[in-house]
């Protein structure tokens, strides 16, 4: 059964316990009690196999969703996670790390640390002012404390590094095996913390859909409805908290197409899959009020479909900072950013209606013999060989694999003006393109987008063939999602908190303007993933349950 008719199927049916959907409750700040009731909706009944409850009920079990649980676990909550796969990690498994500062490492080297609040005004400048600060700062300000949290349970990182060429190191990576992705071994603990060492305050639920949340009377929340996906069986677990930390909407067509524009078949999604939008659905059931800018997506740039981020293939043909044109075979942005900035670039890719990379043999055997010019976070260092070293596949045997399979988007010709015809591009309009491109080259000077001189390498016949590779809009995940105060409460269209309902991770907006801020502080997101599980966690166990008990890794943020 689909995500969409398991939500109509919910809340057509939330009658058979006696508990009423309710639409938001007229709450104000970080608050513990509600103060005004609703209606319920009009329900009907289906069969409920099972009634359990538990203290909170944290809906998905990636990178915030273990945070939450194991946090609530360690606080003397007990705790329903509930995860619609067999498995935990979800796409926490191909992030990288996680932005930090001030940390222990920063304490070691000081010159690649950076003062918190110019890190906040970078970052709020970077957002045109749009997100809340507040919560900026405050994960900022907790982000070494987070790391040291996380340390003390097992987790283990590496020194700060950057991506985008910034001065100041933010972002602290995961240690990893080499050859294997590069978030497995901190998902590994995260499962080995959730099944093993908190066993007995976490109970899993493999393989359960989250249908959606109930409130009580009061506009509290009361339940969470579940389904088991092997046997259709629907299960109520009584509880006062939810926290959804279910990844966002980037596997959702429709929901992408109601908040960012592109639906299936028009973007690629690379992570784990499952990323169907159940936190925000099941938000907005209830009320809930969606961020000033819901569509925000981590895009990463173009992608050569039936590639993934991070194969020598998609390498060469997605994050050198050549040469790109688009529909109308012109160039619309400079090249260096899909290294520069990857969201910005993925910006400028999706604004287009088509985009396509165009390269000629010398250059792709020079990405062989002589090194890529830009990699692909930790998967492909800059200046690696894409002989296979990296990934135990090379770019030219990835690239015969895409030709046996048949991949429509590439082509090859010995002319630009034969390569505009395979691609369906204007011959005339293509060479003069190229032309005045070739002739920035020459001159050392961009005349259309000032990308530096190092980077604008001519195509010329000589070095042919040339090759196009028509490149999808490519996301790595949402970033926009249900609006939460400093506290992660998910608040309604009267911006008051709906008691008990927390969003974390991908789930929750408010943090970003339209565009990932890969640019600042790479890593933000998974920072945020760790701190709001945490932080959720911590306000549940203090407001709801009375838990006063401090330690050494607490938030010092005290509630009223």
């Amino acid at each position: 059964m689909s995500r969409e008719l398991s939500r109509r199927d919910f809340i057509a049916a939330a009658g058979v316990t006696g508990t009423a959907l309710s639409l938001g409750a007229g709450l104000t700040g970080c608050s513990t009690s509600g103060t005004s009731a609703n209606s319920a909706t009009n329900a009907t009944t289906y069969d409920i196999s099972k009634k359990t409850e538990a203290d909170v009920v944290v809906v998905g079990a990636g990178g915030a969703g273990c945070s939450a649980a194991v946090r609530a676990a360690q606080l003397g909550l007990d705790v329903a996670l509930v995860e619609i796969t067999n498995v935990i990690g979800g796409t926490t498994i191909c992030t990288e790390g996680m932005t930090t500062i001030h940390s222990h490492f920063h304490k070691a080297d000081p010159s690649i640390d950076i003062a918190t609040n110019l890190l906040v005004h970078k970052i709020m400048d970077y957002h045109h002012w749009l997100p809340n600060g507040h919560i900026i700062q405050q994960m900022l300000v907790q982000s070494s404390n987070n790391l040291d949290w996380l340390e003390s349970m097992g987790h283990e990182f590496t020194a700060p590094s950057t991506m985008s060429g910034n001065t100041y190191h933010t972002w602290t990576m995961y240690a990893h095996p080499q050859g294997t992705l590069s978030g497995s071994q901190y998902i590994q603990h995260w499962s080995d913390l959730c099944t093993t060492t908190y066993a007995d305050k976490i109970t899993m639920y493999w393989q359960t859909e989250a249908l959606g949340t109930t409130l009580d009377a009061d506009g509290k929340v009361a339940s969470v409805i579940c389904k088991d996906t092997s046997s259709d069986e629907y299960t109520e677990i009584t509880t006062s908290s939810v926290v959804y930390a279910t990844g966002g909407y980037a596997d959702n067509g429709t929901l992408f197409k109601e908040l960012v524009g592109f639906g299936d078949g028009e973007y690629q999604s690379d992570g784990m899959g499952h990323r169907t939008g159940d936190g925000l659905n099941m938000g907005r059931d209830n009320g809930a009020k969606l961020c000033r800018y819901p569509g925000a997506a981590m895009w990463y740039g173009g992608c050569l479909p039936g590639l993934v981020y991070g194969g020598e293939l998609y390498c060469a043909t997605a994050f050198q900072p050549l040469f790109w044109v688009n529909e109308n075979a012109e160039r619309f942005i400079d090249e260096e950013y899909a290294e520069h900035n990857f969201s910005f670039s993925g910006n400028g890719q999706s604004a287009q209606k088509r985009v396509v990379s165009i390269l000629t043999k010398a250059q792709m055997d020079s990405f062989v013999t002589d090194g890529c010019i830009y990699g692909c976070g930790a998967y492909i260092l800059d200046g690696t060989k894409l002989d296979g070293s990296a990934t135990g596949s090379s770019m030219w045997s990835e690239y015969q694999a895409q030709v046996k399979a048949g991949n429509k988007y590439m082509w090859t010709a010995d002319s630009i003006a034969e390569l505009a015809g395979l691609a369906g591009l204007d011959a005339a309009t293509l060479k003069e393109t190229v032309d005045t491109y070739n002739g920035y080259c020459a001159s050392g000077t961009d005349g259309d987008f000032d990308k530096p001189a190092i980077y604008l390498r001519p195509l010329n016949d000589a070095d042919g063939p040339y090759y196009a590779f028509e490149l999808v809009p490519g996301v790595f995940t949402t970033v926009g999602g249900l609006l939460v105060n400093d506290c992660i409460q998910v608040l309604n269209e009267d911006d008051d908190p709906i008691v008990g309902m927390y969003a974390t991770g991908c789930d929750a907006g408010g943090l970003e303007g339209d565009s990932y801020d890969v640019g600042i502080c790479e890593g933000s997101k998974q920072c945020w993933c760790a701190y709001s599980g945490k932080l959720a966690a911590e306000h549940i166990a203090s407001t709801l349950f009375g838990n006063t008990k401090k330690d050494a890794y607490s938030n010092p943020v005290t509630w009223e």
